[in-house]
């Protein structure tokens, strides 16, 4: 979500992702001289949700012509703003040893959150190519050590305006994030990078 009046504007853009996988495995040990055996039975099911929300302001700093053609125009913004992220994790384990003499079984559940904010600074080029063809590049920087460690977000979009409220868009985004939290047993660590292909549909008002 977007609006602008002027060249000054706010933005509001959050990002959902959930993950899951499940593993399952059997492993056998076998002692010295192969006297015993034993077999280790591993059940595993590890879930991730995740909100990554922009929000801020921009100031358009230029609105530069292309060539002749009145339609052809570029625009530079500078982006200001700040990045929330939300992280919630359940891990479920069982496990099962059974060995010649008996069987041991062990079941853990762990779950937890972690939240912060990170300020970004950031440019965004438009161009629009023709009436109805345009393209968007945006790459922002932040972090700075007051949330994450260091962040990072690129992403370029080709857009194509079917009427005057309705634009069909696909591009590609990569956001990276290094945090880190506390220390010892208690340390959290979440260091990715996120990317892949985009297609969207906007709205215009």
């Amino acid at each position: 979500m977007e609006a602008k009046k002027g060249r000054w504007g706010f933005f509001l853009d959050p990002t959902y992702m959930k993950l899951k996988t499940s593993v399952e495995g059997t492993r056998s040990f076998r002692g010295p001289l192969g006297q015993r055996t034993a077999d280790l039975l591993v059940d595993a099911d590890m879930s991730m949700e995740q909100w990554a929300v922009d929000f801020g302001g921009f100031y358009e700093l230029a609105k530069i012509p292309v060539g002749q053609d009145k339609d052809k125009m570029m625009y530079l913004d500078l982006l200001a703003g700040g990045r929330y992220w939300y992280l919630s994790g359940d891990i479920d384990v069982g496990l099962v040893l059974d060995t010649d003499r008996n069987q041991v079984v062990r079941n853990i559940s762990e779950s937890g959150s972690k939240q912060w904010i990170d300020p970004f600074i950031g440019l965004r080029t438009r161009f629009q190519l023709t009436k109805d063809l345009m393209t968007v590049f945006r790459g922002d920087v932040g972090g700075f050590s007051i949330g994450s460690k260091f962040a990072w977000n690129v992403s370029g979009y080709l857009g194509y305006s079917v009427s005057e409220m309705v634009s069909l868009w696909a591009g590609y985004r990569a956001l990276g994030v290094n945090y880190q939290s506390g220390s010892g047993n208690s340390k959290f660590v979440y260091d990715v990078t996120i990317q892949g292909p985009v297609i969207g549909v906007g709205f215009h008002f």
